[in-house]
């Protein structure tokens, strides 16, 4: 086989594949808010929000919390959505 031939037949399906691909990951929105504008290290922090559209079949959000000063991860929730989309952890 031609190797011109070869590289547009591959060039076709990885292009068709992409163009699949992309559609499966829809457009979504997730707005989220916290009670406060500061923290110490002893504050409960509350995390509100809402994802916009919602899966009927049900979907979490991850919220995972960063601390400045040392660096690091201050804390991970797994938050399910309810049916309007609203979530708080």
């Amino acid at each position: 086989m031609n190797k011109h031939v070869l590289f547009v037949a591959v060039t076709i399906l990885i292009l068709a594949g992409t163009g699949i691909v992309s559609q499966a990951y829809a457009a979504f929105t997730i707005t989220m808010e916290t009670d406060k504008d500061v923290y110490d290290h002893a504050s409960v922090i509350t995390v509100t929000g809402n994802v916009e559209p919602v899966d009927p079949n049900g979907s979490d959000v991850t919220i995972i919390i960063v601390r400045a000063v040392p660096s690091g991860i201050a804390g991970i929730a797994q938050v399910s959505v309810n049916s309007d989309g609203d979530f708080s952890t």
